[in-house]
């Protein structure tokens, strides 16, 4: 314990010292640099931008994670087993006037299988000073879906959500803060059919089962920090965060999450000089089952890193320590990254090499899969070697391509199956397993954007699993692909399209451990708005158009043909 609180002052108080004793460098220095290249001083971090016009495109999203979740993104991200989206922004003109404000946006909607839908959205229009904001919404759908040719069972589920935030701009900082509050309710129906019987063989009468198989998560969560208002070449520009993440199960269990980061970087010279420092303290009460499980830890990480680049290229190089604390060990990982523009953003090849040491925190495992069991409890896992190499590009600026293959080599990957024991033989309820996972990927995307007329996106992912002890990569689809198309015919009616497939899905059979192979994926979803004017629009929106029979979960049938009618409705327009 002295030794490793030893090593970590020594590394907090070094990286502090080296940001601090460099010497000042002038801003016009910076600017003729960044007109020869653009140096990334952090990784991506998903934010949305100052006095953004709140999103007036129907939200309905089905939340049972029932249906497969596809997402791009063109530019280059770590290797993982998800699609993520990046939106292609339209250019814009200098002195082009900006879009519109508007302080409330109230939507409404309703749909099939008793579906309900209601959101409003409140916040400040644009100021120097600060900005503020407020949101409430509210999804649910109420259906019983097929278990077998004979039974149904109760399948609904819900989404509440209550949010504020809020800015403060001051001299050259920001502060920032946000408090939010979720309630998520789910149904395990998904029961094995042959098992919905007494031990007399008397079958169960299932329409009074609703109460007993329904779940409900709590969440709540606040964030405070300050960050640098502009990057500012002379000075060490910061991002310091600190927050509390509650999760409460209905079952009397509880997690908490108090984490903090502290973000710096420098400019020196050519070099761009950042580092984070990140505390992770996570603990779960009124834990039932194994008492070997340590349902309390804390992971204390720092990743310094220092990145050139000129005309012509780009690297990075940086190292995280990570240790979980009480633990004697650390963990190691190099970065490296480095991208040669070989044809002016035409033909860009470019490799990364990295590693991680997850927290698998209680409450993203069950908005993973919201039918594990109440007290679970997923170890870390340890990424050794996160490789990916490949070429991406920009054909004409408006056929942007991505091609790499990538490698993982992972301790503890957890995988999701039925459990056979704690369910009485229902296996309505998950368990996880573990394994030593070696992955090579293989990935395509390409877009195609014209203006703000038209947008496609497509995205092919193959994923080969060497597993070390469990015969298959249970629930992991070994073939994604994905096509998104947006059609906005004059800003009148925008129309967008989604097609979805996977394969090679395995679950694990709970009686003998063999693997059963489950039924492909194929699903489409359409929506449709139509601005009858400004502030008012029309929506539709269809899930599983084909009506598709598939189970992204075993067991759990998902929801087939949906349709939501709404209408969004936009007041208190920003004076120009």
């Amino acid at each position: 314990m002295k030794l490793q609180t030893y090593i970590l002052f020594l590394l907090i108080v070094f990286f502090s010292f080296q940001l601090q004793a460099q010497e000042k460098k002038q801003d016009t220095v910076l600017v003729e640099s960044l007109n020869k290249s653009v140096m990334v001083i952090s990784e991506y971090r998903p934010s949305v931008s100052d006095a953004n016009k709140i999103n007036q495109l129907p939200q309905a999203e089905d939340t049972m994670s029932t249906k497969p979740v596809f997402q791009y993104s063109i530019e280059s991200s770590p290797v993982s087993t998800t699609f993520s989206l990046k939106e292609i922004q339209a250019a814009r003109l200098k002195g082009e006037p900006l879009s519109p404000l508007y302080k409330t946006i109230a939507q409404v909607g309703v749909g099939t299988r008793y579906t309900t839908l209601a959101s409003i959205k409140l916040n400040s229009l644009r100021s120097r000073n600060h900005q503020y904001g407020f949101e409430l919404g509210h999804f649910s759908q109420q259906a019983k879906l097929k278990i077998n040719e004979d039974e149904k069972i109760p399948a609904g589920h819900s989404s509440n959500r209550i949010g504020v935030y809020g800015k403060k701009f001051v001299n050259n900082a920001v502060i920032f803060g946000e408090l939010s509050g979720q309630r998520e309710a789910v149904r395990r129906y998904g029961y094995y059919t042959d098992s919905l019987v007494t031990p007399d063989s008397i079958p169960y009468d299932t329409s009074f089962v609703d109460k007993e198989i329904k779940k409900v998560y709590f969440l709540a969560d606040l964030n405070l920090g300050v960050k640098s208002k502009e990057i500012d070449s002379s000075k060490i520009n910061y991002d310091i965060q600190s927050g509390y993440k509650f999760t409460n199960s209905d079952s009397a269990i509880k997690h908490h999450n108090i984490y903090g980061k502290l973000f710096a970087a420098k400019y020196i010279k050519d070099l761009a000089i950042s580092g984070d420092l990140t505390f992770d303290y996570s603990n779960l009460t009124g834990v039932i089952g194994d008492s070997l499980r340590v349902p309390k830890n804390t992971i204390i990480a720092f990743s310094p890193r220092v990145q050139t680049a000129t005309e012509k290229w780009k690297a990075l190089a940086g190292i995280t320590i990570a240790n979980v604390w009480g633990d004697d060990q650390f963990h190691f990982y190099p970065r490296i990254e480095f991208d040669f523009n070989l044809v002016d953003k035409i033909f860009i090849p470019y490799i990364r090499y990295s590693g991680e040491l997850k927290n698998n925190f209680f409450r993203e495992i069950a908005l993973e899969n919201p039918y594990i069991y109440d007290s679970l409890i997923v170890r870390h896992t340890s990424f050794q070697n996160i490789f990916k190499g490949g070429f991406r590009g920009n054909l004409g600026g408006y056929l942007p391509y991505n091609l790499y293959v990538g490698y993982t080599d992972v301790n503890n990957m957890y995988f999701f199956v039925n459990d056979y024991v704690l369910t009485d033989t229902a296996q309505n309820i998950f368990n996880v397993v573990y394994d030593d996972v070696n992955t090579l990927s293989f990935h395509g995307e390409f877009g195609y954007q014209k203006r703000d007329e038209i947008s496609i996106m497509a995205k092919a992912e193959y994923f080969s699993y060497d597993m070390k002890k469990e015969a298959k990569a249970w629930h992991k689809p070994s073939l994604k692909l994905g096509l998104s198309a947006s059609y906005n015919m004059q800003n009148k009616i925008i129309t967008n399209i989604d097609f979805y497939y996977m394969a090679g899905i395995y679950s694990k059979n709970p009686f003998d451990s063999t693997a059963m192979k489950m039924k492909n994926i194929f699903d489409i979803n359409l929506s449709i708005e139509y601005k009858y004017t400004k502030v008012l629009s029309a929506f539709v929106k269809i899930n599983n158009l084909i009506a598709s029979k598939y189970q992204v979960w075993n067991q759990y049938p998902a929801y087939r043909f949906t349709a939501i009618l709404g209408v969004t409705y936009a007041l208190g327009k920003e004076k120009n």
